[in-house]
């Protein structure tokens, strides 16, 4: 599909709305001019119909052939103009014939009264500027001076940084003699109060839209805020991030209903996540694929644990009592393995069995499940202190741990799967936790998970074992503990141990128990000791054959 080019929908608001309210300022502010110009035109008509009123139709109805100056001159005068404006009359040749002038709202005497002066000699330029303007009007309209009968023009000019308007109205007598009546006023003095209220109307617009956008970005931040978590709160579902997410509140009631639908789902998902390996998911998920059969040969580690004596120990504590125990201990050891990246593969009654290095790949997966152990352990500790207090049986768990390679994938069937390892390695780890119990101690580890954790812990080579079902002897080592970490009593028993496991292999039986015993001076609840020391006894009296190579042939599980 073809990329397209994507917006926010607060943009996409905002652009709206933006639209919106520029459409309609524009509209109001139009309506405004429109009304402007006409409240003009209308006041300049009113003012040349009482020209026409006094002049025209009163001066040349009593005296068709000839304008009357003086009539016309006391008609011109009862005119209402404005408290600076000029009324003048013209004849044909621009002579003045009559003039009315305000100043301050006090009518002057005519002064050009029976002089018959040119206009332009008048020495009233801003009656000369107005009547240059309408011959200019004129000429532009393409037109002669000598307009049609009674028709009048009016415009704006500006003069000494006043703004002014005029009219002139031409009309003819009987005999065709034309005439002129020019009115000036200041534009303030019809017009301030109108310029006044556009001044509001414009601020009033300006606040509009002001208020308009602050309103606008409010609601689209109202609208696209819900959407945004929504979209941040999908995301971290798609990465199966299942924590409880930011509280959605929206006025609209979908979001609201998706928002509730994605809380459904976070839920559903966290049960989901309770069976099945969360990174596992979260791969499935990020590469938008779904889970189907099959499996893949890879090198991991694998982790079985056990309750020791868990049979005595839940007959001895009531069901609500082995209920919450088994809770509380799973959940402690649960968390453990998964803070160290660990797949929880199953629980089978008490056992927790676990594995490293799938779904996610990691070198050091053997070091993960050796530091997972020792963790077990440590958290165990806290758990049996605890349950001492309550009077509750005493227990502790055996681990063991193997690394190699085996199959790990889906396997089941179509409808329902299990995400698992299988294989010899993993049968072998779960016959090393269970030797624990012959040699008393807590934690063995294979040979191919000793070669990758040596530098890193100390262990120690407890015994070449063939478990149930082979043939061939692995060495089986316990893990003691970080490096650096292990008391000097504890080291000198490791010491005293090695040197005589090494003779025991070689068959100096009598040597080697000698030094058995020197370890268990160090360590005296060492029940492996005590084993070798009864072996070697046992070869002393009875040496084995010639083919004997140390091997020590399980016969449990």
């Amino acid at each position: 599909m073809a990329s397209k080019k994507k917006v926010t929908i607060r943009l996409s608001l905002v652009s709206l709305m933006a639209v919106l309210i520029f459409t309609t300022s524009a509209t109001i502010l139009g309506v405004s001019a429109l009304l402007y110009r006409n409240s003009i035109n209308w006041v300049l008509e009113a003012l040349s119909q009482k020209v026409v009123a006094h002049v025209i139709d009163r001066v040349l109805i009593s005296s068709p052939d000839k304008l009357d100056t003086v009539s016309a001159s006391a008609a011109i005068r009862e005119i209402d103009l404005s408290s600076n404006g000029k009324i003048l009359l013209l004849d044909e040749n621009f002579t003045i014939l009559a003039s009315v002038e305000r100043k301050d709202d006090e009518l002057l005497p005519d002064r050009f009264m029976g002089r018959e002066i040119k206009l332009n000699d008048s020495g009233d330029e801003l009656l000369v500027r107005s009547f240059e303007k309408f011959k200019a009007n004129v000429q532009k309209k393409n037109r002669s001076v000598k307009l049609l009968k009674r028709k009048f023009d009016h415009f704006p000019f500006w003069y000494d940084f006043q703004k002014y308007f005029a009219i002139y109205i031409d009309f003819q007598t009987q005999t065709g003699k034309e005439y002129y009546a020019g009115v000036v006023v200041p534009y303030r003095d019809y017009f301030s109060s109108l310029t006044r209220n556009n001044i509001i109307l414009y601020s009033l617009v300006v606040l509009f839209v002001a208020i308009s956008i602050y309103v606008s970005l409010r609601m689209s931040k109202r609208i696209s805020s819900p959407l945004t978590i929504l979209a941040q709160e999908t995301e971290k579902i798609r990465n199966f991030d299942l924590q409880p997410g930011n509280n959605i509140e929206s006025p609209i009631l979908e979001v609201e209903n998706m928002a509730e639908s994605i809380d459904r789902m976070r839920s559903g998902l966290k049960s989901f996540q309770k069976y099945v390996p969360s990174d596992l998911v979260r791969e499935l998920i990020h590469m938008g694929k779904e889970a189907t059969l099959g499996g893949e040969k890879k090198n991991l580690t694998v982790f079985f644990s056990d309750i020791a004596g868990f049979t005595s120990i839940s007959e001895r504590l009531s069901p609500e009592d082995l209920v919450n125990f088994l809770g509380e201990y799973l959940g402690n050891m649960t968390r453990i393995l998964m803070q160290n990246k660990g797949t929880v593969d199953k629980y089978i009654g008490d056992a927790i069995m676990a594995f490293w290095g799938a779904p996610l790949d990691m070198k050091d997966h053997a070091y993960r499940a050796c530091t997972s152990a020792l963790k077990f352990q440590e958290a165990q500790e806290v758990m049996r202190e605890a349950a001492r207090k309550k009077g509750h049986p005493d227990f502790f768990s055996r681990i063991g741990i193997n690394t190699g390679d085996l199959i790990v994938g889906n396997m089941g069937y179509e409808d329902r799967m299990n995400y698992t390892v299988i294989g010899d390695t993993v049968n072998l780890a779960s016959r090393i936790e269970g030797i624990n119990k012959n040699y008393g101690t807590r934690i063995l580890i294979g040979e191919q998970t000793h070669a990758q954790v040596a530098s890193e812990f100390d262990t120690r080579y407890v015994d070449l074992v063939a478990v149930k079902g082979k043939e061939t002897g692995v060495g089986i080592y316990e893990l003691i503990g970080k490096k650096g970490e292990m008391s000097s009593n504890r080291a000198s028993h490791l010491e005293f141990y090695e040197k005589a496991f090494h003779l025991y292999l070689q068959a100096k039986f009598e040597a080697a128990q000698e030094l058995f015993h020197r370890a268990k001076s160090f360590y005296p609840e060492d029940l492996a000791c005590e084993i070798f020391i009864k072996r070697c006894t046992q070869f002393i009296e009875a040496p084995p054959g010639d083919n004997w190579n140390g091997v020590f042939i399980s016969k449990e599980k």
